[in-house]
């Protein structure tokens, strides 16, 4: 979590939360060559931070919930985006906003894009308020899900399913 190059007095909380609410994540361009083949053309990174080193700062002045405030203003593109770069880091700051950003995304098949992974989260013991906030989240998701026909539905359903074997050992550990 702790970035050399990015010291904690580098710039103010507010500068802070305004460079990860403004934050532009790039996709790769895909095109072919003329010949065929698939060309991956990786943008240039023009922010003058990672956003690994913005979530840093906002871990380092516990500006979490300042932060969360700041999300339901987001696209759900942007939030799915974050939730990605969330993922890799590891604190309880952290992982409490992975649970809040879950109650943000509205749409059914975005919420199980950011939940798949949720097993592999950061949970810590004493997270089992939080743990319990996205079993429920993931069940009322499965219960929708059982009532739909169709082929997205079943590949959701055995997703949302998969992702709460995965979690069932974890429960254990944080009692």
């Amino acid at each position: 979590m702790y970035d050399p190059f990015l010291p904690p007095d580098d710039m103010s909380t507010a500068e802070a939360l305004e460079l990860i609410t403004n934050y532009q994540f790039l996709e790769p361009i895909y095109h072919s060559d003329g010949f065929g083949h698939l060309q991956v053309e990786a943008p240039i990174e023009t922010n003058p931070y990672s956003i690994s080193s913005l979530i840093c700062q906002i871990e380092l002045k516990q500006q979490w919930p300042a932060f969360i405030k700041l999300l339901p203003s987001q696209s759900e593109l942007w939030l799915l985006n974050f939730s990605v770069e969330l993922q890799k880091e590891n604190s309880k700051g952290v992982l409490n906003c992975l649970v809040k950003l879950t109650g943000f995304i509205k749409t059914s098949a975005n919420q199980i894009t950011h939940l798949q992974y949720a097993a592999q989260w950061p949970w810590q013991s004493g997270s089992i308020l939080l743990f319990d906030e996205i079993i429920n989240t993931l069940s009322k998701i499965e219960q929708s899900l059982i009532k739909k026909d169709g082929l997205a539905a079943e590949i959701n359903l055995s997703i949302v399913r998969q992702t709460l074997i995965a979690l069932k050992p974890i429960k254990v550990t944080l009692n």
